[in-house]
């Protein structure tokens, strides 16, 4: 879904969200053809948008400044769009928001370069709109999501994962700039410490909610409905919770777990590809059958309803209702339905 979209139902954000896109390919001007090429097609394939949205809507709760809160919004999201083509290099991804990856269509040279340029113009986004005491708790956010990184890449193929190491992974590497968007926003607009915090806090439940729901259609979506490669997790070594919750209910799971890892590890050849892929698909029938996406979804449910308790202790107004709109929306429709 393109972020013009998403936002054309709220009249509220839509302009800003427009300005937004301008602000962006402002950011990224180069003279480098080569990498302006790359730059603006990673930029024109679009995307939800949800970080920069959450910074426009929580400076809303207070006095909103357009030029400085859009110029940090488009740092957010060139910020997470250089994570992404550095975790598509690590992953081996190939298609991302339905397009061929930077690493993919050109090497894993230009994807570096270019996952370090879109760094660079994030922070050049920043560093006039931005306090100095918020560019530090930045900072600190982006160790927090660098670590929780390297921790994921430490536990490929570890099939003893338990689901509060799941938990604490996810909050540094997805949860926190959920959070840090909504912070900066309020922070920006000189929102009240306590609209801050819940604002935060509310970043933070979404950023949990989205990454377990995001875990449960990489079992049961099709590439075309997600635009990104599906089951990619497991061929990774990565562990993700309706994997873990199956393998606690079955021994017979865990020991196909280890034989896909196993065959991951090995070199490549057609026949342990096709054996893999064999594998996984089994897997993905004992994930549905032992309950471990309906588990999955109670827990996201908790996040949800903890977000939306965030948002009804905030001052009630349109931005309090787009909020609202946003995080029910991460409610799944049945998913063995869709896996049909």
């Amino acid at each position: 879904m393109g972020s013009k979209i998403l936002w054309d139902k709220y009249p509220e954000i839509r302009e800003e969200m427009l300005l937004l896109e301008k602000m962006m390919h402002k950011c990224i001007s180069t003279k480098n053809k080569l990498l302006s090429d790359i730059v603006k097609e990673l930029i024109n394939a679009g995307g939800k948008r949800l970080r920069p949205a959450f910074v426009i809507l929580s400076s809303k709760y207070g006095t909103f400044d357009r030029e400085k809160v859009l110029s940090a919004a488009a740092g957010i999201e060139l910020l997470h769009t250089a994570t992404l083509v550095h975790d598509d290099i690590v992953d081996c991804s190939k298609m991302r928001r339905g397009n061929a990856t930077v690493s993919e269509k050109y090497n894993t040279d230009m994807a570096v370069y270019t996952g370090d340029f879109l760094f660079t113009a994030s922070i050049t986004a920043f560093s006039n709109n931005v306090p100095s005491d918020l560019l530090g708790l930045m900072a600190k956010t982006m160790k927090f999501i660098c670590e929780s990184e390297v921790k994921q890449y430490e536990d490929k193929f570890n099939t003893e994962i338990s689901v509060l190491s799941y938990l604490k992974k996810t909050a540094g590497k997805t949860a926190a700039l959920f959070s840090m968007s909504c912070h900066l926003g309020a922070v920006l607009g000189k929102c009240e410490r306590s609209v801050i915090r819940n604002l935060s806090r509310y970043g933070y439940y979404y950023g949990m909610a989205f990454q377990i729901r995001d875990d449960i259609l990489d079992c049961i979506s099709t590439p075309s409905s997600i635009g990104k490669p599906v089951k990619n997790d497991i061929k990774e070594g990565i562990v993700t919770l309706p994997i873990i919750y199956t393998m606690k209910q079955n021994q017979e799971a865990k020991k196909l777990v280890r034989e896909i890892f196993f065959n991951s590890m090995q070199k490549n050849s057609d026949s342990i590809i096709r054996n893999n892929s064999d594998k996984i698909n089994t897997l993905m029938e004992m994930v549905i059958e032992s309950g471990a996406l309906e588990l999955s979804e109670r827990l996201q449910q908790k996040y949800i309803e903890k977000g939306i308790s965030a948002l009804k202790a905030l001052p009630y107004n349109k931005q309090t209702g787009i909020l609202a709109d946003i995080i029910c929306d991460l409610k799944p429709a049945s998913y063995v339905a869709n896996a049909n």
